[in-house]
This record gives structure tokens, sequence and C-alpha cells, in this order.
């Protein structure tokens, strides 16, 4: 499973979806609307989308960018997935963004993800 982080599209993913694939992956990407929605309510959408969509699955991995490693992390702390394989986290924003900060002052009342992350 790869998901982008903030501001991308899964378009950004496609260089690291064709590598897994070469190695014999089934890789599948999950999208969402990375302006819009805070941290908390993509983590539950992922949440959910991992509950059904990984159910049947013997094993699944996580590849996440950036704000994408934020909300997997919460989303992954909603419940237990025996399934789960590797969590790969590139590039998580752990201790904040300094592009965020930066954009939380122009930008913040209207796009809130730059005052969370």
């Amino acid at each position: 499973m790869l998901v982008h982080g903030f501001g991308a599209i899964r378009l950004v993913m496609r260089p690291l979806a064709y590598q897994l694939r070469s190695r014999g992956f089934r890789v599948q990407h999950w999208t969402y609307l990375s302006l819009f929605d805070p941290i908390e309510r993509h983590a539950i959408r992922f949440f959910d989308f991992l509950r059904t969509d990984t159910a049947t699955e013997r094993r699944f991995h996580i590849v996440a960018h950036s704000m994408g490693s934020i909300f997997s992390l919460a989303a992954l702390n909603r419940g237990v997935f025996p399934n789960l394989g590797s969590l790969i986290l590139l590039a998580p924003p752990n201790r904040g963004s300094p592009v965020a900060r930066i954009a939380s002052k122009i930008v913040g009342r209207v796009i809130i993800q730059t005052c969370e992350l």
C-alpha cells in the first residue's frame, strides 16, 4: 500500500510502485485529497479502508511519505492488523515541517494541515 504526502498525488509514488512491481509486489495506492480535511480524518478513513480492504490479505505492507506517514501511524493506533508486514515511513515529519511552519502563517486558516504538521 503506497500513501503519498501533503500536496501530492499518487503520481509521485509511481516510480516506487514500478520498482516494487518489478520485484513481484502487488501495489495499491491509497489516495486522498491532502489539502482538505484534518489529519485525524485522513487517519480514520485510512483505518476504515485498511480494516475492510486488507482483511482477506495474507500480508500487506505500507509505504507512506511525509504527512501520509503521520496519519498512517494514527490509523494503525486505532486497531490491530495481524496481517501487517512492514511499515516504511519516508521522510515523516515527526518534529514538524519547516515548510509547513511557513505555509501555516500564510494559508493556515484555510489549509489546516499546515498547522497540524
